[in-house]
């Protein structure tokens, strides 16, 4: 009986050092799970932020090219403003200079103070004034057989 008390000793023992083998095993299973797991997930986290970062920069560069756009258009469009302007103050200064003032004006319109004559009329007459005006002479009434000779009236 002793022996088999022996036995039943030695083969407890080996179940529980198989028993404990196969506890390290496991766990060491486990870590290597564990690790080649969070080994993924860094792998996973680390593309994400790849593609994070690439996005990003990507839309960086796109608004920095409208940006650029935009400053071009409005450059443009400041330089079209300026020129609009100094086309318009050109055309007014050159109205300035070449249009008729307001007695000329008066004369040019021939049927305000037509009187039957072909001509204009008024006239202008020359007058010694300081500004080097001119003054108004309005032309005397037609007669009858001048106006009928005119076609009108």
């Amino acid at each position: 009986m002793a022996v088999a008390g022996a036995l039943r000793v030695v083969a407890l023992a080996i179940m529980v050092m198989v028993m404990l083998m196969l506890v390290v095993v496991m766990m060491v299973v486990m870590f290597l799970v564990v690790m080649v797991a969070a080994a993924l997930v860094m792998v996973m986290l680390m593309f994400v932020v790849i593609v994070i970062i690439v996005v990003v920069m990507t839309a960086a560069a796109v608004v920095l090219v409208l940006v650029v756009v935009m400053m071009m258009v409005m450059l443009v469009m400041v330089i079209m403003v300026i020129m609009v302007v100094v086309v318009m103050v050109v055309l007014r200064l050159l109205r300035l200079v070449l249009g008729l003032h307001p007695g000329q004006q008066l004369i040019g319109q021939r049927d305000l103070f037509h009187s039957g004559q072909q001509s204009l009329a008024v006239q202008l007459v020359p007058r010694g004034r300081e500004d080097g005006g001119g003054g108004i002479l309005l032309s005397p009434p037609a007669s009858p057989e001048t106006a009928s000779v005119s076609g009108r009236g």
